[in-house]
């Protein structure tokens, strides 16, 4: 990635994006009409094989985008542009020495003094191939990603228990392994329940779109264990007022699962 700095912003890119002009246009355009916006990013279509070949839109809302900063990286690092002067005057500094963690907590740190926003125009393509760094280093990237967890998790003042941790950091925000046990979905389940709690108290995120983001995160998780434990979900969205919408075929397996039982 190559930096590109004007007087007043600071754009990321690739040397052989094509699609540059048209995104620093608009994004700059964007910016000069919504001063208070500190970093802008955009829609972005991955190329490279078939079957991850899709367009990425992450949420456009500020308060969206600073719901998603525990649990993902919601801007696409390559497509951002930001103001200048915010870093500057807050002394944020990019942390070079880490691979993966920098793009997050930069983030994080504009967050407390700028709005951040995403443009749903698709002004970024992104290769994905064999050779990636973030399938070369994955091991090395997994703890820079623990190690901002904590620090999150620390400047908040949120305290978990040794199990709570490695439930967030096992399962809840890491869908690749399967919950083939019951109780480990409940787990989770009440994990969220005491993030969004922690919310109510710290507001370190705007609490609507906080528990959109848990309800989120707990249909995938019920997904997972529905696919690959054959775990009902039932009692946990029956009890639960977070969910705006929950897949009809999951809705489904539930009912079928209980009238088994």
């Amino acid at each position: 990635l190559l930096s590109l700095a004007t007087g007043r912003y600071i754009a990321l890119m690739d040397h052989d994006d094509i699609s540059l002009p048209k995104r620093l246009e608009k994004q700059l355009t964007y910016m000069e009409k919504h001063p208070k916006v500190g970093i802008c990013g955009c829609a972005y279509k991955r190329f490279g094989k078939i079957w991850k070949k899709r367009v990425i839109r992450h949420p456009s809302d500020n308060d969206m985008i600073c719901a998603y900063l525990f649990f993902k990286c919601p801007i696409h690092h390559p497509s951002v542009m930001m103001q200048k002067s915010i870093l500057d005057k807050y002394k944020i500094t990019y942390e070079h020495q880490f691979i993966s963690l920098n793009d997050r907590q930069l983030y994080l740190d504009i967050s407390r003094h700028a709005r951040l926003h995403n443009l749903n125009d698709v002004l970024y393509k992104y290769r994905i191939h064999t050779y990636m760094t973030s399938k070369l280093r994955r091991k090395e990237i997994t703890n820079e990603q623990l190690l901002y967890r904590r620090r999150f998790l620390n400047r908040y003042h949120i305290h978990l228990n040794p199990r709570e941790t490695k439930i967030m950091n096992e399962y809840l925000l890491n869908g690749r392994n399967k919950i083939k046990n019951e109780h480990i979905l409940y787990e989770i389940n009440a994990l969220l329940k005491k993030f969004i709690q922690e919310n109510k108290k710290k507001h370190f995120a705007d609490e609507k779109a906080f528990r959109k983001v848990c309800a989120d995160y707990l249909i995938k998780r019920c997904k997972n264990a529905c696919l690959n434990g054959f775990i009902s979900s039932n009692r946990i969205l029956k009890e639960n007022s977070i969910f705006e919408g929950v897949p009809l075929w999951l809705r489904m397996f539930n009912f079928i699962k209980r009238r088994n039982l």
